[in-house]
């Protein structure tokens, strides 16, 4: 955990010195205790960072397994709470290692299109969200990414796919 703590404030600082993000807006609507799922849109290689890093607390993420394979962050991911999943299998083991986070009450990060997408399209979205959202009885924080500019929309309960993937285009939308 120190670890852990170390490396966030690290990058956190880094990507407020050299501009990469500015604050996320809509920090109060993030759950004060209980675990919970942070589902965003995902079109740049920092996205990942950017919120792991901004978001407060331990954070968790859902990452493709093929990070975990370059020595650098195969070593440093695990550390920092990320978990390995192999998509487009139905990863068993991830998806346990996920509803174990949330029941501990962890905030989860899940990129819903899977991968990452220049244009979002609410059609893209998978059901890591819901499904887990569901078994662990947790709400879903929409979040948009868009450039610098992080948005976190209020909490929904019980979502299904579709409402996250309108929320998140919502966010999207938003002037600023």
């Amino acid at each position: 955990m120190i670890f852990h703590a170390v490396i966030k404030n690290t990058v956190k600082w880094f990507i407020l010195i050299f501009g990469i993000s500015k604050r996320p807006e809509g920090m109060e609507n993030l759950p004060k205790s209980g675990g919970f799922i942070v589902s965003a849109n995902h079109s740049s290689n920092w996205d990942g960072l950017k919120l792991g890093t901004l978001l407060p607390g331990y954070i968790r993420v859902l990452s493709k397994k093929e990070l975990f394979n370059n020595k650098i962050l195969g070593w440093m991911l695990p550390r920092v709470g990320a978990i390995p999943v192999e998509r487009g299998k139905g990863d068993v083991g991830a998806m346990r290692a996920a509803e174990e986070a949330l029941m501990g009450g962890a905030c989860l990060m899940i990129f819903p299109q899977g991968t990452r997408k220049k244009v979002f399209r609410v059609e893209d979205g998978k059901k890591g969200a819901e499904r887990l959202a569901e078994k662990c009885a947790v709400p879903v924080v929409p979040c948009a990414i868009k450039g610098r500019r992080i948005i976190i929309g209020k909490p929904i309960e019980a979502p299904k796919t579709i409402e996250i993937m309108e929320k998140i285009e919502e966010l999207l939308k938003e002037r600023g």
